[in-house]
């Protein structure tokens, strides 16, 4: 759903849903405009979601949901316990900073728990016009990497054999 907390930002997500080019119009019902950003956020091929400050999700699209699961996806779970241990300190420390609004917090490769562990990287950042009813502490965005990471895994093999026969 669209944030109706800010002007501004009601205009700039009307422009970018817009194909037209142009500025939406009173012709533009606030039903259509939502349906449009919906079917924008749900068909992104990254997974996209909002984290309140305790890790759990407040909204994700469908891609978060196929990557994570339900659980997480549906804020039962936290994205936390979704990752394997050695990545949960860090993205404990992205969340923390995002909800202090820090700019610039590095994007985060881990592994999600499970078998075959999946290798996604993550990119965090704060929320910029929250409504003060919102628990909404951090956005993230993913990116599921693990074809990139068997590939390089296979190319090392392989360079360490061709150095190994030399």
């Amino acid at each position: 759903t669209l944030d109706r907390s800010s002007a501004a930002s009601d205009v700039y997500k009307r422009q970018v849903l817009n194909r037209s080019g142009q500025v939406a119009g009173a012709g533009d019902t606030l039903e259509k405009l939502e349906m449009r950003f919906n079917r924008f956020f749900h068909t992104s091929p990254m997974a996209i979601a909002s984290l309140d400050s305790s890790g759990h999700v407040t909204r994700a699209n469908a891609a978060f949901s196929r990557l994570f699961g339900a659980k997480v996806a549906e804020g039962t779970a936290t994205l936390e316990g979704a990752l394997r241990d050695e990545g949960r300190e860090a993205m404990r420390g992205a969340i923390d900073a995002a909800a202090r609004g820090q700019a610039g917090i590095p994007s985060l490769d881990v592994e999600i728990a499970g078998d075959p562990a999946r290798s996604v990287r993550l990119y965090f950042s704060a929320v910029g016009d929250v409504a003060d009813d919102s628990s909404e502490a951090a956005l993230v965005y993913g990116i599921d990497f693990t074809d990139q990471r068997a590939l390089e895994a296979v190319s090392y093999t392989h360079l360490r054999a061709h150095e190994t026969g030399r």
